[in-house]
């Protein structure tokens, strides 16, 4: 399984742009400006769709999961959490001025640094 320490949240996500910065050789200091102008709930719709997509990394079969918990149940408990997130279920957390998908996006970072799909896996800039 893992035998480094798990990341927090804060450490996965820098963890995650310092593997993005060393693949893509340069990462801007700022985000760059979306293309187009974005509502909120696009913009929230697009920060689901990268958790989502991120966990499916994570987890791609919840039989075979080195968590415990999605072997047991079938499904991803993450996946779950994040299903339960987009349809407005508060989190268990205590409140941040977030929005629910920056949340989740965060969270998912996390689970996929931590995963075996994560940093070892993308090759020699990982951990």
């Amino acid at each position: 399984m893992h035998k480094l320490p798990l990341l927090t949240v804060d450490e996965a996500v820098a963890e995650l742009r310092l593997l993005l910065g060393a693949e893509l050789d340069t990462l801007p200091a700022e985000p760059p400006a979306p293309l187009a102008p974005e509502t909120h709930e696009e913009a929230e719709a697009r920060r689901f769709r990268c958790a989502e997509a991120l966990l499916r990394l994570a987890c791609p079969d919840p039989a075979r999961c080195p968590d415990q918990r999605c072997r047991r149940g079938g499904q991803c408990r993450h996946l779950a959490l994040l299903d339960a997130r987009r349809r407005g279920q508060p989190p268990k957390e205590p409140p941040t001025r977030r929005t629910p998908g920056a949340l989740a996006l965060r969270q998912a970072i996390q689970v996929f640094m931590n995963s075996d799909a994560g940093p070892d896996a993308a090759g020699p800039a990982g951990r």
